[in-house]
């Protein structure tokens, strides 16, 4: 008996690739979401609990803002140091294989 390969249709047509950007594209949305709803359940409750007024509010806001934006910055600037890491990698091994000499174990 022959055994048979069992995959969805969109693996076997395609690459894996493909379902993987498939994937990060629908986290990324999730994602948003799940911020969205956690934030308005958050301003929601402390609206019912609490008696800030609008200075307060933005007050918070601005805080809670500028410690996001500080989050990003700090993730961005590691992505980029790592892709940069990576293509120094690459340029590397193939200005080695062009030059004929074997790549250095770094």
């Amino acid at each position: 008996m022959e055994a048979r390969s069992l995959c969805l249709p969109i693996v076997c047509r395609g690459s894996i690739e493909s379902l993987d950007a498939m994937t990060t594209w629908y986290n990324k949305y999730a994602a948003i979401t799940l911020s969205a709803a956690v934030g308005l359940g958050g301003y929601e409750t402390i609206r019912y609990f609490s008696d800030l007024h609008a200075q307060d509010w933005a007050a918070w806001v601005q805080a809670v803002g500028s410690t996001a934006a500080l989050g990003v910055a700090i993730f961005v600037m590691s992505r980029q140091n790592a892709h940069a890491a990576r293509l120094r990698g690459t340029s590397d091994a193939i200005a080695d294989v062009k030059c004929g000499q074997p790549r250095r174990a770094d």
